[in-house]
């Protein structure tokens, strides 16, 4: 039987520690805590309603999760570790109003951040790089407490910005062409403005684009990644990362087969005979009506388009048709 890792939490103090306990699978969130939390509790709090916050870690965000929901499913998809929180009678005024300090510090702790960057912005990599922050809040992403998006998300920001500003350097449309770049970045480059710079245009690296590779990949696999509020933007992001590496493996492989057929050419010329010029006598053997019939199909296909078909047979002599 599947094992959920549990905890109780009554006026934020903790009244059962965290322990695992087994749960059916075909039970809802409000029958496992019926059925089997509520049995390792003390007798005066078995009546209590309960409210239930589901996470990947005992320390990482927690989820809530109505207790309608299937608990191993939810499981599934939030994490193994549940954190149960009991309410008190609802009529108790008291109660209700009680405001616990702790609580609230830990609740300010796991609201919803982003990172923090100066304004006004001095450059177009520092506009493009608020921009980007910008799209994360504009869909509801973010990270839990202040703390860590000033840290995890300042650097996520900012190296997907040194990304798409290497991309936008070397030429967006060139990689654009080959590996489509997803539509929600596609109005993020055209900024980089290489033709203000001094130095001629740089160009496409197989190693820098695997190490742009190598660093979005990774944040891919973060837990933060996986949580509804990053829903939109992990897949293409793992799109995008993936162009990089697909493009730095195509300019290898150019690379190889550019080295292959420089070592096969061999020289157009034969060089023993550099300097000998051979003069021809006129063509006098053709008869006059068969040089005319050549003539005319010679003028026929200089004037043709090179797509069009010619029967050339009209021009054959009669006895080579």
């Amino acid at each position: 039987m599947p094992i959920i890792i549990v905890r109780v939490l009554h006026h934020s103090k903790t009244v059962f520690e965290w322990e695992g306990l087994p749960v059916n699978e075909d039970k809802n969130v409000e029958d496992f805590f019926n059925d089997v939390v509520v049995n390792e509790l003390k007798s005066e709090l078995w009546e209590k309603n309960c409210i239930a916050y589901f996470s990947l870690t005992k320390t990482s965000e927690m989820e809530k999760i109505g207790l309608k929901c299937n608990a191993w499913e939810t499981v599934k998809q939030c994490g193994k570790y549940v954190t149960f929180k009991l309410l008190d009678d609802p009529n108790n005024e008291l109660a209700i109003n009680t405001i616990d300090a702790f609580e609230l510090m830990r609740t300010a702790s796991m609201c919803n951040y982003l990172p923090e960057f100066k304004l006004p912005a001095k450059n177009s990599w520092e506009q493009l790089r608020i921009d980007l922050n910008e799209l994360i809040r504009n869909n509801g992403g973010g990270w839990i407490g202040k703390d860590n998006a000033n840290s995890m998300g300042k650097r996520f920001v900012s190296d997907l910005t040194k990304s798409i500003w290497y991309v936008d350097i070397c030429s967006y449309k060139t990689l654009n062409d080959r590996f489509k770049i997803p539509a929600l970045f596609t109005n993020f480059f055209d900024r980089a403005h290489p033709e203000r710079y001094k130095k001629s245009r740089r160009s496409f690296n197989s190693e820098e684009l695997q190490n742009h590779y190598k660093i979005l990949i990774n944040y891919i696999e973060l837990p933060w990644m996986g949580k509804p509020k990053f829903a939109w933007l992990k897949e293409p992001l793992l799109l995008y990362a993936n162009n990089l590496l697909k493009y730095a493996e195509y300019l290898v492989s150019q690379r190889v087969i550019t080295a292959q057929n420089q070592s096969l050419l061999t020289p157009i010329v034969d060089e023993e005979r550099a300097g000998y010029i051979e003069i021809l006598n006129e063509n006098t053997w053709r008869r006059p009506e068969i040089v005319k019939e050549y003539h005319i199909l010679t003028k026929t296909l200089e004037e043709l388009e090179y797509w069009e078909p010619v029967n050339i047979n009209q021009f054959c002599p009669e006895l080579r048709k």
